[in-house]
């Protein structure tokens, strides 16, 4: 009896001790000293943003580490399809309006709206600017609408929206969502027959015109004025939920302004960056005062170089990037190169070659003739063998950078009118330099005054004159204090 009892101490013991080096989360259902885990709360609806497209359809391929395309973004949407709700894009498409950017816009609107399917595109001032009627034109021939909220034709009925709509609503699964477009003015000459309406203004009559369908999330693109018009619409606009910066700025913003409202809702204010470099991803949550902001995620498109020059590169969507090819071959062909020459006056007289420069400054001269600068335009002739079907020789977006006082009177037109000008000559970084080169001739050898010095200045100051070409998009990491050394001279 003895053994037994203490047979069952010992079980009872052993039970005791199992129970007492259980973890203690088992026993009160969290473990002391810690936080319960939190998860990361999954997005209701995750939009894909861009804006300020500017022309640049893909970029120039100068120089390494270049990012966008619109063949890059088309592959990316389409392998990450699962990764997002709806793609939008701001207006801003065009840099001006000339011939080269109406080509450029037509097929900006076969990708954007036949392959990509965006619903809506929305426009900006500089849009707008190629003028009313071809955009009317293009409105009725292309699937998605135009959308612009603030600029109205003026009629005896009253005044009406310039696409019939004010507003656009893109119906998806998860949220119907109301779009709309703040053009601004941004140096454009308002036609009489138009009116252009404050944002506030537009912002409320297109709320109360859509209020008969219903909606859930209003989006508003800001194209004029900046970040400050952007902020200033994003603070007093009531009933807007996102208000998209489309103000040309060149990186993608992962932070973004809030503007408390009353009643407990926020206006958001966001940043997408231009040029199509990035897609800003933003992960929205449906609240009972309105729509918060989870998160925001910046995605850079690639534009890796081709293995093989000429043909597809990396990461490429093969259908979108034939229509880029078709595009640039049109533009070689036609005659636009020397349409879109001497357009505007030069500041500072007309040019003159850098050969002309040659008998005063000899070393100069000889640094130059050395440089990359001097044989600029064979790597266009040298890539247009390459690329077989067409030629940046004759592309006006590629001439500019490789050519002197291109788009400028007197400047270069062609390989064959004006090949003193070809390649980055001593005019390119010093200006239009015949009256300097006519002064100097005259009175080589003499004394002259100071007065007379200073009017026979060459009429640009080169490290300026750089930043032309050697752009954030177009030269990443350029620096000036570093690539000067390569070229000095005196």
């Amino acid at each position: 009896m003895r053994t037994a009892s203490i047979l069952l101490l010992l079980l009872l013991g052993m039970g005791t001790l199992a129970f007492v080096a259980l973890p203690k989360a088992k026993q009160g259902g969290k473990e002391p000293g810690k936080a319960p885990s939190t998860l990361p709360q999954r997005p209701d609806l995750r939009l894909l943003l861009s804006g300020h497209l500017d022309g640049k359809l893909e970029p120039c391929g100068c120089a390494s580490a270049q990012s966008g395309g619109l063949d890059r973004r088309a592959f990316w949407l389409k392998a990450h399809k699962h990764e997002f709700d709806l793609a939008l894009e701001g207006g801003n498409y065009i840099h001006e309006p000339n011939p080269l950017e109406k080509e450029k816009f037509m097929t900006t609107l076969m990708v954007l709206g036949a392959t990509l399917h965006y619903p809506v595109l929305p426009l900006g001032a500089r849009d707008l600017r190629m003028g009313i009627q071809e955009l009317q034109d293009f409105h009725e021939a292309f699937g998605p609408p135009f959308l612009c909220s603030d600029v109205y034709i003026k009629t005896k009925e009253g005044p009406k929206p310039l696409f019939g709509q004010s507003y656009r609503i893109v119906t998806h699964p998860k949220a119907k969502i109301l779009v709309l477009s703040i053009a601004g003015k941004d140096s454009w000459e308002i036609p009489k027959d138009l009116r252009l309406l404050s944002p506030v203004e537009a912002i409320e009559r297109a709320l109360r015109a859509a209020r008969k369908t219903g909606f859930d999330l209003v989006l508003c693109f800001v194209h004029s004025g900046g970040s400050e018009t952007a902020a200033r619409i994003a603070r007093t606009a009531k009933g807007v939920d996102l208000v998209v910066s489309v103000d040309g700025s060149h990186e993608a913003k992962t932070k973004a302004r809030v503007f408390p409202k009353k009643g407990g809702r926020k206006t958001y204010l966001l940043f997408p960056g231009s040029e199509g470099r990035y897609l800003l991803k933003a992960d929205l949550k449906h609240a009972p005062k309105g729509w918060e902001l989870l998160q925001l995620h910046k995605i850079q498109v690639p534009a890796p170089r081709p293995k093989i020059p000429g043909t597809l590169p990396p990461g490429t969507d093969p259908e979108t990037h034939r229509l880029l090819r078709d595009l640039k071959v049109q533009i070689t062909k036609s005659d636009l190169l020397e349409k879109m020459a001497e357009r505007k006056d030069p500041s500072g007289g007309s040019y003159a070659g850098s050969q002309a420069c040659k008998s005063c400054h000899e070393e100069a001269f000889a640094a130059w003739k050395k440089s990359h600068h001097a044989k600029a335009f064979e790597t266009l002739q040298r890539r247009a063998k390459e690329e077989k079907v067409w030629s940046p020789a004759r592309h006006p977006d590629c001439v500019i950078c490789h050519s002197v006082g291109y788009g400028e009177r007197s400047g270069f037109r062609s390989a064959e009118k004006t090949p003193q000008l070809m390649g980055v000559g001593c005019e390119s970084c010093h200006g239009p330099s015949r009256r300097h080169v006519a002064f100097w001739t005259r009175n080589k050898g003499k004394k002259v005054e100071k007065a007379g010095k200073e009017r026979a200045k060459t009429p640009r100051q080169a490290r300026v004159a750089c930043y032309s070409c050697h752009t954030f998009e177009q030269s990443p990491g350029f620096d000036f204090t570093e690539r000067w050394k390569k070229i000095q001279h005196k």
